[in-house]
C-alpha cells in the first residue's frame, strides 16, 4: 500500500534502488538452476554469445547513432518526433519494431518536396539495413551460440588448455602422490607437487608460453618499455628542447593566468551567476589543470622520461589525459547548454544550481576515470607485444578506444552546433520578415554563430590531427611514422586551452570588462602595498630621527646636571 500510494519520503530514489535490487535478486536465482543440466541452457547461451553480441552492438550502435543525428538535423524542424535526440532514438526504435511507420513519414509530403524525398531514402535505407540485416545477424549470433551449447551437452564440453596440460602430467606420473584408492571409485586424486612446479620436456613450450604471459614488469624503468617499442627517435635535440620549453612556458603562463582571471571574474561578478558562466568557469578550471599538466610534462620528458618509474609515467600521462578529457567534456556540456537555451530563444537556460553542480561533478568524475583507466589495468605491462609507440606502456586497444571516443564526441558537437546554426538562421529570417529594421545582433542569440564557428574551427585544428595519429598507432600502422610529429601535435592540442579563454571571454564585453577591472585592482593593490611600505619607511625614519634628538637632549641634560653637582 505504501508503494502504490507513494507516500514515502524520497520515493523516487528509494524505488530505483528497491526495484533494481529486486530485479537482481530474481536474476540471481537463475544460478541455482545451473546445477540442473537441462535448465542451464539460457545461462550458457548468454555467456557464449555475450562477447560476439557486444562487439556486434558496438558496430550497429555507431550506425544507429548516425541515423539518429541525421534525422535530428534534417527532419527535426518538420516533425515533432524528430525534435530531440531522445525522440529520434525512440522513433527509430519503434520503426525497427514495425510501429508507426506510415503516419510518421506521411506528414513530410505536405512540408517540402526535397525533404519528403530525403525522408523516403532515409526510411527505406534504415528499414532495409536494420530490419533485414542487423536484426537477422543478431538473431543468427544467438542461434549459433545455442546450437553450439546444445551440441556440447550431447558430446561433452571441450577441455581447456590447462585441463589438457594437467591430464598430460597425470599420464606421465600416474601413481605419484595419490591419496586413497584408485580413481575408478570416484575418489579424489592428488597430483604430485613436482608435476605443478617443474616443466617436463614434452610441455616445455607450453610452460614457457604460460610464464611469458604471466610475467609483469612493474619494477622496470620506462627505458625498458621504450626499448621494447624500438623507440630511438624520442631523444630531444637541444634546439628542439629549448624551443618547446620556451613556447610551452609562454603558453602555460597564459593558460594559468587567463583561466584564473576567468574563474575570479565569474566568482566576483553577480551577473555571471548563471548556468552558462558556471560551466565556463569549470572549463577554465579544466584548462588551468591542462596548463599544470603540460608544465609537469615539459620537465619530465626527453631523457628524463626514460628514468621515470611506471607509476610516475602513469601519473604524468593520467594528469594530461584527465585535463584534456575535462576540457573536451566541458565543451560538450556547454554545447548542450547553449542548445537548450537557443531552442527556447533565451539568453540563459533554466538549469538550476543543483543540476549544474551535478553536471560539473559528472564531468570531473568522467575525466578522472578516463585518466586513471591505464593505471587500473588497461595497459601492456604484462603483455609487451600489445604496447604502442606513442605511449610505451599503454595498450593499443586503449589508444583506439581513446581516439574513437573523442572523435565521436567531436561528431556530436558538430551535430549540435549545426542544429543551432540552422535554427538560428531560420529564426533570424522569420524575425527579419516581421520587423521593419535590422536585428540587433548583440541582443539576440545570432551573435553566437561566429563563436560557434570559431569553436568548431579551433577544435578541428587542435584535436583532430592528434586523435588521428593516436588511432593510427592503435591500429599498428607500420608505414606511418607516428613518432615524428608527436611533440608538435601535443603542443597543438594544448593550444586549444589557450584559445578557449579568448573565444569564450573576449567576445563577451561584460566578461572582458570584469577581467580588466580585476587587473586594475591587482595593479592598484600592488601600488598601495608599495606606497604603504614607503609610508611606513618614512614614518620609521622620522621616528628614529625624533628619538635620536630626544636621546641627545636627555644626554645633554644629564651632563649639565652632573657638572652643576660637581
Amino acid at each position: 500500500m505504501e508503494i502504490q500510494a507513494k507516500s514515502m519520503t524520497n520515493y523516487d530514489v528509494c524505488s530505483i534502488f528497491l526495484g533494481t535490487s529486486t530485479l537482481m535478486v530474481w536474476v540471481g536465482v537463475i544460478r541455482y538452476l545451473g546445477y540442473f543440466e537441462k535448465y542451464n541452457v539460457l545461462i550458457l547461451t548468454m555467456r557464449a554469445a555475450l562477447p560476439k553480441v557486444l562487439r556486434f552492438c558496438c558496430c550497429a550502435g555507431m550506425i544507429y547513432l548516425g541515423y539518429t543525428f541525421c534525422g535530428w538535423i534534417v527532419l527535426g524542424p518538420y516533425h515533432e518526433k524528430f525534435e530531440g535526440l531522445s525522440r529520434v532514438a525512440e522513433c527509430l526504435f519503434s520503426l525497427v519494431n514495425g510501429d508507426d511507420m506510415f503516419p510518421t513519414f506521411a506528414q513530410f509530403e505536405q512540408k517540402n518536396t526535397m525533404v519528403w524525398l530525403f525522408s523516403r531514402a532515409y526510411l527505406y535505407s534504415f528499414i532495409s539495413l536494420f530490419i533485414y540485416m542487423v536484426l537477422s545477424l543478431f538473431i543468427a549470433l544467438i542461434t549459433d551460440a545455442y546450437e553450439t551449447i546444445k551440441g556440447y551437452q550431447t558430446t561433452g564440453f571441450p577441455m581447456t588448455e590447462l585441463q589438457r596440460f594437467l591430464m598430460g602430467q597425470k599420464e606421465d606420473f600416474p601413481l605419484q602422490g595419490q591419496e586413497g584408492v584408485g580413481t575408478e571409485c570416484g575418489e579424489a586424486e592428488t597430483v604430485h607437487p613436482s608435476v605443478m612446479l617443474c616443466c617436463c620436456k614434452s610441455h616445455s613450450g607450453f610452460c614457457l608460453k604460460m610464464a611469458k604471459s604471466n610475467v609483469c614488469y612493474h619494477d622496470q624503468p620506462m627505458g625498458f618499455f621504450y626499448n621494447n617499442s624500438n623507440i630511438t627517435s624520442d631523444e630531444w635535440d637541444q634546439t628542439q628542447l629549448i624551443l618547446v620549453q620556451v613556447v610551452g612556458s609562454i603558453c602555460c603562463c597564459f593558460i594559468l593566468v587567463a583561466n584564473a582571471m576567468i574563474i575570479a571574474a565569474v566568482v566576483t561578478n553577480r551577473r555571471f551567476h548563471y548556468p552558462f558562466y558556471y560551466l565556463l568557469a569549470n572549463l577554465a578550471a579544466s584548462d588551468f589543470l591542462a596548463g599544470i599538466a603540460y608544465v609537469y610534462l615539459m620537465f619530465n620528458t626527453g631523457k628524463i622520461s626514460r628514468d621515470l618509474t611506471v607509476q610516475g609515467y602513469f601519473f604524468r600521462q593520467g594528469l594530461l589525459d584527465a585535463s584534456l578529457s575535462a576540457s573536451l567534456t566541458n565543451l560538450l556540456v556547454i554545447a548542450l547548454e547553449r542548445y537548450i537555451s537557443i531552442m527556447n530563444w533565451k539568453v540563459h537556460s533554466n538549469l538550476n544550481k543543483r543540476r549544474v553542480t551535478l553536471l560539473i561533478a559528472l564531468v570531473w568524475g568522467i575525466s578522472i576515470f578516463m585518466g586513471a583507466v591505464p593505471s587500473l589495468g588497461w595497459n601492456c605491462i604484462c603483455s609487451l607485444d600489445l604496447c604502442s609507440k606513442l605511449a610505451p606502456i599503454f595498450s593499443r586497444s586503449y589508444l583506439i578506444f581513446w581516439s574513437v571516443s573523442n572523435l565521436v564526441l567531436f561528431l556530436i558537437m558538430v551535430g549540435i552546433y549545426l542544429r543551432i546554426y540552422i535554427y538560428v538562421m531560420r529564426k533570424t529570417v522569420v524575425l527579419k520578415a516581421h520587423t521593419s529594421g535590422s536585428i540587433n545582433r548583440k541582443r539576440t542569440p545570432v551573435k553566437l554563430i561566429k563563436t560557434v564557428m570559431t569553436v568548431l574551427g579551433a577544435f578541428v585544428i587542435c584535436w583532430t590531427p592528434g586523435l588521428v595519429v593516436l588511432l593510427l598507432d592503435g591500429l599498428k600502422c607500420e608505414q606511418c611514422d607516428v613518432l615524428k610529429f608527436k611533440r608538435w601535435l601535443l603542443l597543438l592540442a594544448v593550444l586549444n586551452s589557450v584559445m578557449n579563454p579568448i573565444i569564450y571571454s573576449y567576445r563577451d564585453e561584460e566578461m572582458w570588462t570584469t577581467i580588466k577591472n580585476l587587473m586594475c585592482c591587482v595593479r592598484n593593490g600592488t601600488r598601495r602595498q608599495r606606497s604603504s611600505k614607503a609610508n611606513i619607511q618614512r614614518g620609521s625614519g622620522r621616528e628614529t630621527t625624533s628619538s635620536l634628538k630626544e636621546n641627545t637632549a636627555e644626554d645633554s641634560k644629564v651632563s649639565t646636571q652632573e657638572m652643576l653637582k660637581s
